[in-house]
């Protein structure tokens, strides 16, 4: 009979608090997860320095306009709006909370997951290349890769090799650098709607002077109602057309790209892709609960592959 894998999940009793972080000469780079690497786990920074921009703008704008401006009042206000605005951010984009969500995904497929990209390998062979990025892969060096994240003991001290040569790959600064173009304007402002919505209340406030304030609120109403619409309309037009295709969608021009390679550049606007980004990208639109905790990263094209190499080897 044909090997079945169980993708039962395992017992996991407790959760690691640490998380092995590569450094030069402990072992080849390849071996570990990318989320291990220098750089590999995505940060979602950009609400939060959004957010604190349009607070010292703020700020500073009162400042100028006051007649007998009050330097504890201007600092108490920066830390009450930051306290409001900012941190929830910076804490919702924390190393931890992102290794919390890796150990939990890894663990439901028994560590059978692609150590660049994140996307299961149970119904693939012992060993070859990943379908979604096509870097190469084994079983063996995925379970050695992703127990050793998590600190697991009792693990040989060398890793298994990995067949075949990597490709060149760069990490992802930002989730929302993952996402599809045309969603990520879109996420954005849905990020910092609390913050636009304050600054829009500061912006109409001197309105009131002039127009009654039923005419005021109804206007900014019919304005924010048709935004929400409309963008949500766009979006779900974006997701059913991603689904019809298998996700296999370009994320900058949503070109089709279902009858090329998984990893190429696209002949309507020249993005580099692989089909583990569009994957991930169309999946993340649809809040889909079978996806890897964060983008895999950008593959280089055959072309930029060398000279990245070549730099490499000059640093070194």
């Amino acid at each position: 009979m044909a090997d079945i894998p169980n993708l039962q999940p395992e017992p996991y009793q407790r959760r690691p608090t640490e998380y092995y972080t590569w450094t030069p000469g402990d072992c080849p780079a390849e071996s570990v997860p990318v989320i291990a690497r220098p750089g590999g786990m995505p940060r979602n920074w950009t609400p939060a320095i959004v957010a604190l921009l349009i607070i010292l703008g703020l700020t500073g704008g009162g400042w100028m306009t006051s007649h007998n401006p009050d330097p504890w009042q201007a600092v108490l206000f920066v830390i009450v709006m930051s306290l409001i605005f900012v941190v929830p951010k910076i804490v919702s984009s924390r190393y931890k909370s992102l290794a919390s969500d890796w150990t939990e995904w890894t663990i439901q497929f028994k560590d059978m997951v692609c150590l660049d990209c994140g996307e299961p390998l149970a119904d693939q062979a012992e060993e070859g290349t990943c379908p979604a990025c096509t870097q190469p892969y084994s079983r063996e060096s995925c379970r050695w890769g992703w127990r050793r994240w998590r600190r697991e003991k009792n693990l040989p001290p060398d890793p298994p090799p990995r067949p075949g040569p990597m490709h060149a790959s760069t990490p992802r600064k930002s989730i929302l650098s993952g996402v599809p173009r045309p969603y990520r304007k879109y996420i954005l402002l849905n990020r910092i709607s609390v913050t636009i919505g304050f600054l829009a209340y500061v912006a109409i406030t001197p309105l009131l002077d002039f127009f009654e304030t039923e005419y005021v609120l109804g206007g900014f109403l019919i304005v924010l109602i048709t935004a929400i619409v409309f963008g949500r309309r766009i979006m779900g037009r974006l997701s059913r057309q991603a689904t019809a295709a298998g996700d296999r969608l370009c994320q900058k021009c949503c070109y089709n790209l279902t009858n090329r390679d998984s990893r190429g550049t696209c002949p309507e606007c020249g993005f580099q892709y692989t089909f583990a980004n569009c994957y991930w990208g169309w999946r993340y639109l649809r809040r889909d609960k079978h996806n890897p905790p964060t983008p895999p990263p950008e593959l280089l094209s055959d072309g930029l592959d060398s000279a990245h190499l070549a730099a490499d080897a000059s640093q070194q």
